[in-house]
């Protein structure tokens, strides 16, 4: 199976938003070591890791259909924070812009559209990252809400 150009193209910029959100939480974990928090420190290079992971699946998804992992620059990262409030507050600001793209891709006509990268099962990377496998749902969640 060869991915459309329009979905490659959107699967990199992915990668691109999941490496971003690792160095994102590194930057987090680093300020937050150093603000001598090494509780929130390890929680947040927790999510770092996490957010590597999620980048890695969708590369594997690429070369696992002979699609082209095209990499873009990662844009740096804050490094100071106001507080820790803060870097909760900008965290969760930012997994909530990462998890709402990675359900879409831009559709042909423009639109954006639940991602189908013409599987049966769509594995789905929000929820915590774990990969859960959602048979029959375009969006990667059942009926009834996001995956436990």
């Amino acid at each position: 199976m060869v991915l459309n150009s329009v979905v490659e193209n959107a699967l990199n910029q992915q990668i691109n938003a999941e490496l971003y959100a690792s160095y994102l939480y590194l930057s987090m974990s680093a300020w937050l070591e150093h603000a001598g928090l090494p509780g929130f420190a390890r929680f947040m290079r927790g999510q770092s890791q996490e957010e590597y992971g999620n980048a890695m699946r969708f590369l594997e998804h690429i070369e696992d259909r002979n699609g082209f992992v095209g990499l873009l620059p990662i844009k740096a990262p804050p490094t100071e924070f106001d507080s820790v409030e803060d870097v909760i507050a900008q965290a969760l600001a930012h997994e909530t812009h990462v998890s709402v793209n990675q359900r879409h891709v831009p559709h042909r006509g423009g639109k954006r559209r639940p991602c189908r990268t013409g599987d049966a099962a769509l594995v789905h990377l929000g929820a915590g990252g774990r990969g859960d496998v959602v048979q029959g749902h375009p969006g990667g969640t059942p009926q009834g809400g996001r995956p436990k």
